[in-house]
């Protein structure tokens, strides 16, 4: 609105002023101007368009969902997080099936199975949606909440005995 406004009121009339210059005097200044001004205006467009795609958050498409995911430990640290990160992991596959790891490390000691249900919403990013079978594991007693950024996105579930609990997709790796 703003741009429109700027461009019919002020640039398309003062280039015009300048046509009209420098047929009258017949003089290349006007024409220098027009030149400045055009390029001004483009060098702005070019620079809204990189820093748009530099700041944008991400937008996201159920294939973005696909992958394993592991517990973030760059929200919390400690014995805590780092219990969580060898105890809970999980994995969405291409065919909509979410597969929750109880695990002791390497070992995987419970599986938790479900399917992610893709929802239409009004947002531009789709949402995720799980349904688990019988039993649910407290973790997925609630729909996770989508944090996107720039480069990426981040999952937080809130667990009624761990609160919020960070997942970023990853493979899990041993900790040092």
């Amino acid at each position: 609105m703003g741009f429109s406004i700027l461009l019919f009121f002020v640039i398309l009339p003062l280039t015009t002023l300048c046509l009209l210059l420098a047929a009258i005097f017949k003089n290349r200044a006007p024409l220098k101007a027009i030149v400045y001004i055009w390029g001004f205006l483009f060098f702005i467009i070019f620079l809204s368009i990189v820093l748009n795609f530099f700041t944008s958050k991400k937008v996201l498409r159920l294939k973005h969902y696909y992958g394993e995911y592991v517990i973030d430990r760059d929200f919390f640290s400690g014995k805590q997080a780092d219990w969580q990160y060898n105890t809970f992991r999980f994995e969405i596959t291409k065919a909509d099936s979410i597969f929750f790891y109880i695990t002791n490390e390497r070992e995987v000691l419970e599986v938790y199975k479900g399917i992610m249900v893709p929802t239409q919403s009004s947002y531009h990013s789709a949402r995720l949606n799980i349904e688990f079978d019988e039993p649910v594991h407290h973790v997925f007693s609630s729909t996770p909440t989508t944090h996107r950024q720039v480069w990426g996105f981040y999952l937080v579930f809130n667990s009624p005995q761990f609160h919020n609990m960070y997942f970023r997709k990853g493979r899990w790796k041993a900790l040092n």
